[in-house]
């Protein structure tokens, strides 16, 4: 019985790593939170960038999408939906390194970017230019009255 137990245990182990690898990790909006704090982002920036991950990937570590923009391709991935030009530019992060289920690299690049120039006084504008489609902050304060008073 125990063998039996070790094979079922190992088995469900895999099968655990397999999808993940496979199907990415997917956060509930609490678990990015604290994952954002714990790489010390700015609780003022926490709820804006919980959002955006929201709206770009819905909160899938392994999001990518592809589009055309004027003669080139651009690809979009993550749990932020990153552009791998300005990731690998900023970060010398590689589309692998966007839509893996680590995400402290990808925090740290858009963090990066959001603190250069002008972008640290509008986190609006950063977030339009880098991103594969608009997010409107009106839709966060809407997703954020849906969310559970008492997610435990």
């Amino acid at each position: 019985h125990k063998m039996r137990l070790v094979v079922v245990v190992f088995f469900i182990s895999l099968n655990q790593s397999f999808y993940s690898k496979v199907y990415g990790m997917k956060f509930a909006p609490l678990d990015l939170a604290k994952e954002l704090q714990l790489n010390n982002i700015s609780d003022w920036d926490i709820p804006t960038l919980v959002c955006l991950a929201h709206n770009m990937s819905n909160l899938d570590t392994h999001f990518n999408v592809t589009q055309k923009l004027g003669g080139n391709v651009v690809f979009y991935g993550g749990i932020f939906g990153l552009s791998s030009t300005q990731a690998w530019k900023e970060c010398n992060m590689t589309m692998n390194d966007l839509i893996d289920d680590d995400i402290d690299d990808d925090i740290q690049c858009l963090y990066r970017q959001m603190d250069e120039g002008f972008f640290r006084y509008s986190r609006g504008l950063m977030i339009v230019l880098y991103s594969h489609k608009i997010l409107w902050i009106e839709k966060c304060l809407e997703w954020f009255e849906l969310l559970p008073d008492n997610p435990e």
